[in-house]
């Protein structure tokens, strides 16, 4: 079972242990980069894997930049942004990423109220990331983002709430 929550940067002890592979690190850093971001625009959360009943284990960090279109200008204002979104090398391959990304909606939708969707670039190199977004729901906006650091992004987004039906009329 995989659930999500928030990290307070007080916490960083929790998570320290939490690496990426190597030839990953290009594309999402590493923990004590998340840490050092400031806390007026970034806020961090984690990703917690149940090991016994009622007892969990961090696995993975992000963070949410609540000023995305700063940065990223593809995404409108009020847009959240999902950035640096790291998990632990051994359990990488066990569905963590894919259950973490279906729960993202959900788990953000009250804590950001104000925004309609997360947006986030991957880079197209980087086709587990990529397959792991398009299972979660995420969906390519077809813009592109070509300043990442490790070569050219695909702009992804996932509605944070389900479309209200229309009026009738």
């Amino acid at each position: 079972m995989i659930s999500l929550a928030p990290l307070e940067r007080s916490q960083d002890h929790t998570v320290a242990h939490i690496a990426p592979f190597p030839d990953q690190i290009l594309f999402v850093g590493t923990v004590e980069e998340i840490f050092r971001e400031p806390p007026d625009r970034f806020d961090l959360h984690q990703i917690l894997m149940e090991t016994a009943p009622g007892e969990t284990t961090p696995v993975g960090v992000f963070k949410i930049d609540r000023h995305y279109h700063i940065s990223f200008p593809v995404a409108p204002a009020g847009e959240i942004g999902m950035r640096a979104l790291i998990i632990d090398s051994r359990v990488q391959g066990k569905g963590v990423g894919t259950a973490a990304m279906r729960a993202l909606a959900p788990y953000l939708a009250p804590l950001y109220p104000q925004a309609s969707f997360v947006y986030l670039t991957v880079n197209f190199r980087n086709l587990g990331a990529l397959s792991v977004y398009a299972k979660a729901g995420f969906e390519n906006t077809g813009d592109t983002w070509p300043h990442g650091a490790a070569g050219p992004q695909a702009v992804m987004r996932h509605p944070l709430r389900s479309p209200t039906p229309a009026e009738p009329t």
